[in-house]
């Protein structure tokens, strides 16, 4: 598995990149009235708007730092019958790392949390983001910017 790593709560992190369309840079993001605390907001991407998750608030219960290193990353999502492109806010990425799958270890996280992995010397733990683009969270924010 080819992962895109970052940071979250001073550890360190991968997602699959199979899952993930595109990495952008940070841009400012419009404030959302109403949205839950862990939507970042909403950004013009392509001509659409496109709102952004706060990954941090979703798997370690606190906001993301906005750092030079924050990156976009986006998926796509389904759930409740509806589908569109949803911005992952990811603090410090750091780049890419081949993962034998063989090497990824059981894990004990929560719901969005999967096996651990040894990626530059440090352990890392993979980020669910395909069961966080089918999940009780995919459907709301889908729910408000894809009606």
């Amino acid at each position: 598995m080819l992962a895109v790593l970052f940071e979250m709560d001073g550890r360190l992190w991968g997602a699959d990149a199979l899952l993930i369309e595109t990495v952008i840079p940070a841009v400012r993001l419009r404030p959302v009235q109403g949205a839950p605390d862990w939507i970042a907001g909403a950004f013009n991407y392509k001509g659409m708007a496109v709102p952004a998750a706060d990954l941090s608030a979703i798997v370690c219960s606190r906001p993301s730092e906005r750092v030079f290193s924050t990156r976009y990353m986006l998926v796509k999502m389904s759930a409740g019958g509806r589908e569109g492109l949803v911005a992952l806010v990811a603090e410090r990425v750091t780049g890419v790392a081949e993962i034998d799958d063989a090497e990824i270890g059981p894990s004990a996280g929560n719901s969005f949390a999967g096996g651990v992995f040894s990626a530059g010397g440090r352990i890392a733990q993979i980020v669910e983001i395909d069961r966080l683009a089918r999940s009780e969270a995919a459907a709301e924010i889908l729910g408000l910017f894809y009606p």
